[in-house]
């Protein structure tokens, strides 16, 4: 097993007590208490049996379909059957401790507690029962406790991870007596290498033996001469240690047999941080960055340091400098994604400006194109931006990589018939339709953008003259998404301008501006139908009420004419003459539209 595991292990034994290292240290006996009352089980009826048997089964059944409330009903009904059913007890134990569940009621977690130390000593024997104690024990600052049954369970199954955990226990309480007798035991295990050598010197410094722990490590590079890591790890502690001069000599003999040694680069940079050298700190790190010959892991370590230490105000770096590091480094192609999404969380950390993750979007697409996190991030990034050019290009590959994604074809439809490639936008768009029918059920989570589709579709058709077809995708669009605004305004407009179906058209008129009051399209369009119905008067209401929900810029807009021309159609059907040609001369002053201009001189004359 590789001793980068123990590193690792040390990281879960850290997630392990963080919320018990805040509560107080008790002095515990390490001597688990028994009571022989737990120990038996009372003797059940064969219905008894039948009856708890059931409600177990069951009771597994809800967890595992997490459903934790109804198992918890079941398991505490089957512990009034037999209250001393160590799995039971064990299983409800579990659900309410705070470490497999969000309970919070300190009660009920001392109660759960209790479950688990009663399930693990009716069965002390149950490695999973002994197990979940010790962890439990740990997350609640019970270190002697736990230690006790890490040291039981190493006895019978002397594993590597239960004695790297173990280390890290007494570590905590402290025992670094036991500690050291701990590392012994994982090297006659795993065997001793530089992981159990840094345990050993951690802890003699934790004792007080500071030669004794530099002693340890020396003698490691001195059995090793040829292994310069080990020299660089000696340097790297006399540098931790405030023995700056030892770890210079270090360093320097490093470098004299191996000049682009990286280990000794990165344990340079950090003295060029910590002396305020940061100069020599950008140059370093940009050379750094861009060796091919410093490891890909190397960086992101490196990188993910620097960007936590200037997040935290420890590094003195400004944004942009960190973010052209980040550029640097995925100027090289990677093997994985992790230092563009390191660049990306750390956009999103500093509140940079949105665009600043163009490029880190770009590196792990150009490496990994069917990263979809990635496609999408830049997707969104885009539609903000209103960059229709480079829309259409990123959803094609899109949808080469993901073609279940409807909202790649979506996109790229829309972008294509913006920048009037309507034919292609609605092939892209047909297309979408066609593997949404072809896969059925699979698409009933992606109505809402299927809906849309449709939507775009029906304009498009409807701007060709093929009202049929337009009508068809609206009535499609409307079976995924019934509450599509878009589609019931522009479905009740081309009917009142078709002069069919216009009661339909003001039920979907109606419904339209009782969800959006305020928005004036929406207004217009209810105005205009009951136009198309004779109802002047409420016509007028409506149409007033459109202006009124303008805004001075936006009365002066061109899109607007169409608005004033059918108010001038509406005061006149109302009888207000002088009201009518204002309105008309109005959209005339406005209007860019040949056509429209032709029809409001027509009206004028």
């Amino acid at each position: 097993m590789s001793r980068g595991y123990w590193l690792l292990l040390g990281m879960i034994f850290v997630l392990l007590v963080v919320t018990g290292c805040a509560r107080q240290l008790r002095d515990e006996s390490t001597e688990v208490a028994s009571d022989g009352a737990f120990r038996a089980r009372a003797l059940l009826s064969r219905q008894q049996q039948r009856d708890y048997d059931k409600l177990f089964l069951e009771a597994l059944k809800q967890k595992y379909t997490d459903h934790t409330d109804a198992a918890r009903e079941l398991l505490a009904a089957a512990l009034d059957i037999n209250p001393n059913a160590s799995e039971a007890l064990y299983e409800l134990g579990k659900l309410e401790t705070s470490l497999f569940s969000a309970k919070t009621d300190s009660a009920t977690v001392a109660q759960a507690d209790e479950m688990l130390l009663r399930a693990y000593q009716l069965e002390p024997s149950n490695p999973y029962y002994c197990r979940t104690l010790a962890q439990r024990w740990v997350q609640v600052g019970k270190y002697a406790r736990a230690a006790a049954l890490y040291e039981q369970m190493t006895r019978v199954h002397p594993h590597g991870e239960d004695l790297g955990l173990l280390i890290k226990i007494y570590e905590m309480i402290p025992d670094n007596e036991a500690a050291l007798r701990t590392v012994e035991r994982l090297e006659q295990v795993e065997g001793a290498d530089e992981t159990t050598v840094l345990e050993r010197f951690t802890i003699l410094l934790n004792m007080g033996r500071r030669d004794a722990a530099f002693q340890l490590v020396e003698q490691m590079c001195a059995d090793h001469p040829d292994e310069l890591r080990y020299r660089v790890m000696l340097g790297d502690l006399y540098m931790q240690n405030g023995l700056r001069e030892k770890a210079f000599a270090i360093y320097d003999e490093v470098l004299a047999r191996d000049p682009d040694n990286s280990f000794v680069r990165i344990a340079m940079l950090q003295y060029h941080a910590e002396t305020g050298d940061s100069l020599r700190f950008e140059q370093e790190m940009t050379a750094i960055l861009r060796d091919v010959r410093v490891e890909n892991h190397q960086k992101y370590a490196l990188l993910k340091t620097c960007t936590q230490a200037q997040l935290g105000h420890a590094l003195n770096v400004d944004p942009l400098t960190l973010l052209g590091f980040y550029r640097t480094a995925l100027e090289i192609p990677q093997e994985t994604s992790e230092v563009g999404e390191l660049c990306l969380a750390y956009i999103e950390a500093a509140k940079l400006p949105e665009d600043s993750a163009r490029f880190a979007y770009d590196a792990i697409l150009r490496d990994q194109p069917e990263h979809l996190k990635a496609r999408l991030g830049k997707l969104v990034s885009l539609v903000r931006q209103g960059d229709t050019q480079l829309l259409a290009p990123l959803c094609h590959e899109g949808r080469i990589h993901h073609p279940e994604m409807l909202i790649f074809y979506y996109y790229e439809g829309a972008a294509l018939i913006q920048d009037d490639a309507t034919a292609e936008g609605m092939a892209v768009l047909e297309a979408g339709v066609e593997w949404a029918a072809a896969h059925g059920e699979a698409y009933e989570d992606d109505a809402l953008i299927l809906s849309d589709i449709y939507q775009m579709l029906g304009d498009s058709y409807h701007a060709e003259g093929d009202r049929q077809r337009c009508y068809e995708a609206y009535e499609q669009a409307l079976a995924c998404n019934p509450e599509n605004l878009v589609v019931l305004n522009n479905y009740a407009y081309f009917l009142s301008l078709d002069g069919i179906s216009l009661e339909k058209a003001e039920t979907m008129s109606r419904k339209v501006i009782d969800a959006e009051p305020d928005n004036a399209t929406y207004l217009d369009t209810y105005a205009w139908v009951l136009y198309c119905l004779g109802r002047y008067p409420q016509a007028r209401i409506y149409i007033e009420q459109t202006f009124r929900s303008l805004t001075a810029e936006e009365r002066e807009s061109a899109s607007s004419a169409s608005l004033y021309d059918h108010a001038g159609d509406i005061y006149l059907k109302c009888g207000d003459r002088k009201q009518a040609i204002e309105h008309w001369q109005k959209a005339a002053e406005l209007t860019d539209d040949a056509a429209l201009q032709q029809q409001l001189q027509k009206k004028l004359r």
